[in-house]
């Protein structure tokens, strides 16, 4: 046994207590109480979207973000709204869609914090595969208190869940870096589907998959780089399957939002002052 391996035993037996805790101070400091006093203009989409789709059309006809937060916050709102008093569904709808949705995005909001929490336990099992124990809480511990992720997480947006996704991507890359194990590229090709499916730059998560697939075996050959490619695709048309069956609206929705984001005049002259 060498003394790196010798070093990362003794400390073993502290490994899920320690997940423990700093899955605790990640919630800690990622709870949404007291709650915001106002809402983040992109906190109305998962309020508005999501209660549409209860009409039973599952076309969301916004494509701005893909549709799998969507989906979720969905069937997040009507567990709340089937665990909450027994109102007519008609009533229910009508009261958080026109008149206070305030319920509904606290809901998201709390599922977002769990997940972001959630991201620190993934980022230190990432730590520990790569270097022991200690350098994986260590990792664990500087995202739990990441003041950006902490500030994300008590917003109802696709920032935390997309985040988690790219974590658990980059843990399953590292796993196929140092094994090459085909499960370890299929789950990697899943992770990188639902990181797409959340935020469309997140589908980026791919990149490092293809990268530890030639680490481990550099060929276009090999079985392992393309079950993830074809498992990212699978998972993210599952996901979002109207971005590919409403095409024309799907590539309208992107085009607007690139030119509003991607530094055009219009965004340019709405930009807020940080003076």
């Amino acid at each position: 046994m060498s003394a790196y391996t010798d070093y990362n035993s003794k400390f073993d037996r502290y490994w899920y207590p320690a997940l423990a805790l700093l899955f605790l101070l990640g919630l800690y400091l990622r709870w949404p109480y007291p709650s915001p006093g106002w809402i983040h203009i992109d906190e109305r989409v998962f309020l508005l979207n999501p209660l549409k789709l209860w009409s039973g059309d599952l076309n969301p006809h916004f494509f701005i973000y893909p549709t799998l937060h969507i989906y979720l916050t969905a069937a997040l709102y009507y567990g709340y709204y089937w665990l909450g008093p027994h109102l007519p569904i008609e009533h229910f709808v009508a009261y958080q869609y026109f008149v206070d949705g305030s319920e509904l995005i606290a809901v998201t909001r709390h599922f977002n914090t769990l997940l972001s929490t959630t991201t620190a336990v993934v980022i230190a099992l990432a730590g520990r595969r790569l270097y022991g124990v200690i350098p994986g809480l260590v990792a664990g511990f500087f995202f739990a208190v990441l003041p950006l992720s902490v500030r994300f997480a008590h917003l109802a947006t696709t920032d935390s869940p997309a985040v988690l996704w790219i974590a658990c991507t980059l843990v399953f890359a590292i796993r196929i870096a140092q094994t090459g194990e085909i499960g370890d590229a299929i789950w990697a090709g899943i992770f990188v589907g639902l990181a797409g499916a959340t935020k469309y730059p997140a589908a980026l998560a791919g990149v490092p998959v293809a990268v530890a697939c030639f680490l481990y075996r550099p060929t276009w050959r090999q079985r392992e780089m393309w079950a993830a490619g074809v498992m990212s695709i699978v998972v993210f048309v599952f996901s979002s399957p109207y971005v590919i069956l409403d095409m024309q609206h799907a590539w309208g929705d992107l085009a607007l939002m690139g030119k509003v984001h991607l530094g055009s005049v219009e965004a340019k002259a709405n930009m807020p002052s940080w003076r």
